[in-house]
């Protein structure tokens, strides 16, 4: 996953809003993979735009450690680095789960 992030990568969510780079980001990734082992996303659309790609998702697991599932509908942006072809930004907007 790292291999897609350009070298000054950020990533910063609303739960995570902290800019986080690619190491950050797939510690992350990973985290969430072991909390929510069935976790998916269904892609309801995409935009892409020259430099820039939106894409609204709906994402949904079950917590490991018990029955409680999730679901949020997420808006994410990738913004491409021209140079590279690589992510330079990523963006997840989504109202929190309370």
């Amino acid at each position: 996953m790292a291999g897609l992030f350009g070298p000054a990568y950020t990533y910063a969510e609303p739960l995570f809003p902290e800019p986080r780079d690619a190491a950050g980001h797939v510690a992350l990734m990973r985290q969430i993979a072991e909390s929510y082992p069935n976790r998916q996303m269904h892609v309801r659309r995409r935009v892409p735009r020259a430099g820039r790609e939106v894409v609204e998702v709906v994402w949904s697991g079950t917590r490991a450690d018990s029955e409680i599932t999730k679901t949020l509908d997420i808006l994410y942006t990738f913004d491409i680095d021209p140079k590279s072809s690589r992510i330079s930004r990523m963006r997840g907007y989504y109202e929190p789960p309370t």
